[in-house]
């Protein structure tokens, strides 16, 4: 299961590098490394009150970062707010807790989307959005900040029975956004190709790597109209 790794992957070194990136100075001061460790250990021992206690100094220092961007636009608060609620899927998944009776590997998946696509995503869209002129960074940031309470709107509105439509409709839109943000990348890498040849061949890596997943993702929500009657 790759899940517990990427998890600590996103608290333990991206989200550092996002904070820098989008020159949160004051966020990037709270000291991230212990508890994302922490966070990392819990997965190391079974599920209950022990496991759930590791993960809460990450839950703590998420919920500081999401404090200390309240002074920033809507758009820069939006992704801790995310992150938040990342952090207490966490807690959810080492406690054993089952919200709607989702599945263990749902919560620890809501875990994952929150860290990614909620905070990571558009931190680092953030300064996309400085660096690139035109409309497109700023649409790409705003439809990955509505595209993530969609896809769990729609994945409950599934679980609770009301239908796949919504999760359908909120799967093509986080495809889309993804697919916006994929296109920032290409940019990037076409800004950043005539002095930083390095530079440019990564924003393309991360340009495919992200319509890629997004093709997945895609598949993921469509799931009931390709399932056999």
């Amino acid at each position: 299961d790759p899940g517990p790794l990427l998890l600590t992957i996103a608290a333990l070194v991206l989200l550092p590098r996002a904070l820098k990136l989008a020159a949160l100075s004051e966020s990037a001061s709270i000291p991230l490394t212990i508890p994302a460790l922490l966070l990392g250990a819990s997965f190391f021992v079974p599920v209950g009150m022990l496991a759930a206690s590791l993960t809460l100094p990450w839950l703590a220092v998420s919920a500081a970062l999401a404090w200390n961007s309240r002074r920033h636009p809507l758009t820069h608060v939006v992704p801790f707010a995310y992150l938040v609620i990342g952090a207490a899927w966490a807690f959810a998944a080492r406690a054993g807790i089952q919200p709607l009776g989702f599945e263990p590997t749902i919560v620890q998946l809501t875990a994952l989307h929150f860290h990614y696509a909620g905070a990571l995503l558009p931190l680092l869209l953030i300064p996309s959005a400085r660096e690139l002129p035109g409309p497109l960074p700023r649409l790409a940031l705003h439809a990955a900040i509505l595209g993530v309470p969609l896809v769990a709107a729609g994945i409950t509105a599934t679980k609770l029975n009301f239908g796949a439509t919504v999760e359908l409709a909120a799967a093509i839109f986080m495809t889309l956004a993804g697919c916006l943000a994929a296109a920032v990348y290409f940019r990037l890498a076409a800004r950043f190709a005539p002095v930083n040849r390095t530079a440019a061949l990564l924003f393309i890596a991360a340009s495919v790597s992200l319509a890629f997943g997004m093709g997945f993702a895609l598949l993921y929500g469509t799931r009931w109209l390709l399932a056999k009657p």
